[in-house]
């Protein structure tokens, strides 16, 4: 794999871009409503200054770090932060990714999270080299996998407890695809 770090993509409807300060406010929004972070890994921020704080390291990781891959999904018709998605590297030696992402709720059900997901697996395939991209989510979050199926990734399994969160352990499905299926 080459990693060329976080760059710009287009959708029809979305940029995604670099977060940046100016996030702030939308991006604190997003990630205070526990509707949005009921199934991540990590809890709700509660204080601005937690999301000015996580801007603040995704900035620096933007640039000191080639494999570090996070985006802010951005209505292209409104400019409006709506979301963010990542693709973390599970194994190198592999060339083997995950995807991770978290929607507004104010912008569920429009199929925005499976266009930004569809960008980011061809840039992982096409512009950094992955061979395989996969992602879980619990089995309380059906949406997830609907994300997953709509941007073409194939059901693969259920892993039991694979995920802790502060609601506890949670059984996930899991979707996968390989560069060959892009």
């Amino acid at each position: 794999m080459t990693h060329i770090g976080t760059h710009p993509l287009e959708t029809a409807r979305l940029t995604l871009r670099r977060l940046t300060p100016d996030d702030t406010e939308a991006f604190f929004a997003i990630m205070n409503d526990e509707r949005v972070t009921r199934y991540l890994l990590f809890p709700r921020l509660l204080e601005l200054s937690q999301a000015e704080d996580w801007i603040v390291r995704d900035m620096a990781l933007y640039d000191n770090e080639p494999n570090f891959y996070l985006w802010a999904m951005e209505c292209r018709e409104t400019s409006a932060l709506v979301g963010t998605i990542s693709l973390h590297v599970v194994r190198e030696d592999s060339d083997v990714g995950e995807v991770g992402y978290s929607l507004g709720q104010g912008h569920w059900g429009r199929g925005l999270a499976a266009e930004a997901l569809r960008a980011v697996l061809g840039f992982a395939f096409h512009q950094v080299g992955f061979n395989r991209v996969e992602g879980c989510h619990s089995t309380r979050n059906p949406a997830s996998g609907t994300v997953m199926r709509k941007a073409g990734m194939l059901y693969e399994g259920m892993a039991r407890e694979k995920i802790k969160n502060a609601m506890g352990y949670h059984d996930t499905h899991m979707y996968g695809m390989l560069k060959r299926d892009y």
